[in-house]
């Protein structure tokens, strides 16, 4: 119907008509009544930020929570507010993304939600990044309040999966390279599908190799400072990429020691001419085991 009047109505039993020329429609629908009540702001710990710092937060960590995960935990995002930050954490147990900024409070919760419902948040949120975002955790919801509209989120059941000890683990190599640079390179290492992925770090240069038994392989490299040794690990080029996404910056430093260790990818900034490592972020993949690879060969 265009350009045309219309009536709507209701009635006590949630009945809805909608009335116009030529039509008549009647959609049945449930008791207001039974409405789930909607949570409120209280006395309850609660923090505010840029709507902006929260967009990023999301964008940098919802990606890498689990699908249709069986722990219920790992198929959402972990808010942790404590000791003067906001963190976000997922995990599907093959990657571990963080997100953080630091916050002006004392006080501090933690709850997971799922990665679901804060796709839905950053729907709400829109592309009006203006004014702050009130976050507060309330039973065993968390509580969002936008300039527009008050989000909901149920908090789920399970303990979050330990994770702190991923962060202090022992890498020893790095390079730093461009993001862009290195999403290029991982695109054209990607062209042939269904193949051992095999990133071989050597002197001066970073080579990645793909090898399938159906379609044949292929080699691509780019110029790295990398000192050595020469070092062997596979990686699934989809899991790198996706990290290379989330971030804000064009540099960014990737931190690796062996085939059995997780490798760790930072972003980089310029301070005072120094480059120096970001903690705003930090995306951590695991590597898979190449064919004849076993533990002794560590």
């Amino acid at each position: 119907f265009r350009e045309v009047d219309a009536e709507v109505s209701t009635n006590s039993r949630g009945h809805f008509t909608f009335s116009a020329p030529g039509g008549i429609y009647k959609l049945g629908g449930d008791d207001v009544r039974d409405f789930p009540k909607v949570k409120r702001f209280g006395s309850h710990p609660s923090i505010s930020l840029p709507a902006a710092e929260l967009v990023r937060l999301l964008k940098q960590t919802e990606f890498a929570a689990a699908v249709d995960a069986i722990r219920f935990s790992i198929d959402g995002i972990n808010f942790e507010l404590g000791e003067g930050r906001l963190r976000l954490v997922t995990t599907d147990n093959r990657r571990l993304a963080i997100a953080q900024t630091s916050v002006v409070t004392d006080q501090s919760f933690q709850m997971v939600i799922r990665a679901k419902s804060a796709r839905a948040l950053l729907r709400v949120i829109g592309k009006e990044l203006t004014g702050d975002v009130k976050i507060s955790c309330a039973e065993n919801y968390l509580l969002f309040a936008l300039p527009n509209a008050t989000v909901s989120c149920l908090g789920l059941s399970g303990k979050f999966p330990p994770y702190k000890d991923a962060l202090v683990i022992d890498l020893s190599k790095s390079i730093d390279i461009s993001a862009e640079e290195f999403d290029e390179l991982l695109q054209r290492s990607a062209l042939i599908e269904d193949a051992d992925t095999i990133f071989d770090f050597v002197e001066d240069k970073l080579e990645i190799k793909t090898v399938s038994k159906r379609d044949g392989e292929s080699s691509v490299h780019m110029p790295v400072a990398y000192p050595g040794p020469a070092t062997r690990i596979g990686f699934k080029p989809a899991l790198l990429r996706a990290g290379l996404d989330a971030l804000v910056g064009k540099r960014c430093r990737l931190k690796f020691e062996n085939h059995l260790r997780a490798c760790m990818m930072r972003e980089l900034a310029v301070q005072d001419g120094n480059v120096v490592e970001l903690d705003n972020f930090c995306y951590l993949v695991m590597p898979y085991q190449l064919p004849g690879e076993d533990e002794a060969s560590a």
